[in-house]
C-alpha cells in the first residue's frame, strides 16, 4: 500500500510539469499499465501501477478544468473585453523577451456572450511601452 501511494503521488507530481495535456490515447496506456501492474502485486509493480495512475488522474483533472473554463466554440475566436483595472501593473523580466507587464482587470462585459468566463482576469502586456497608473483613461 505504501509503495502504491508513493507511486501515485510521484505520478501526479510528474504530470504537473507537463507543458500541455497529451492526447487521449495516452490515458488508455496509463490506465492499462495501472491495471496490469496489479496482476502480480510485487512492490515494484504496485509502485509502477501508482506511477501510471497519477498522470492518468492528472490528465482527467486537467481536461475537466479546461472544459469548465473555455467553451468549445470560443477556442481561437477573438473576444472583446471591457472592464476596470483593479491592480497596479506588475513588471517581470523575461529571459528571452525583455520585460512583461501584468495587471488584473475586473470584467464588466465580454463579447461574444457565449464565451463568458471568469469575472477577474490577469492581462499580460509584452509591448515596448510602459504602463503607468493614472486616475482615468483607457488602454488601447
Amino acid at each position: 500500500m505504501q509503495s502504491w501511494m508513493m507511486g501515485l503521488v510521484s505520478g501526479i507530481v510528474l504530470a504537473g510539469f507537463w507543458p500541455a495535456l497529451p492526447p487521449w490515447p495516452i490515458l488508455l496506456v496509463f490506465a492499462g499499465v495501472a491495471i496490469a501492474a496489479h496482476i502480480r502485486p510485487t512492490p515494484l509493480m504496485v509502485f509502477t501501477g501508482g506511477l501510471a495512475l497519477g498522470p492518468a488522474l492528472g490528465m482527467i483533472h486537467g481536461t475537466q478544468l479546461l472544459q469548465s473554463r473555455i467553451a468549445a466554440e470560443c477556442v481561437g475566436m477573438p473576444i472583446t473585453v471591457k472592464g476596470t483595472v483593479s491592480s497596479l501593473p506588475r513588471v517581470s523580466q523575461m529571459p528571452d523577451r525583455g520585460r512583461m507587464q501584468r495587471f488584473e482587470m475586473m470584467v464588466a462585459e465580454l463579447l461574444p456572450q457565449q464565451c463568458e468566463g471568469p469575472q477577474k482576469s490577469c492581462c499580460p502586456i509584452t509591448a515596448s511601452r510602459q504602463l503607468r497608473p493614472v486616475m482615468s483613461g483607457s488602454l488601447k
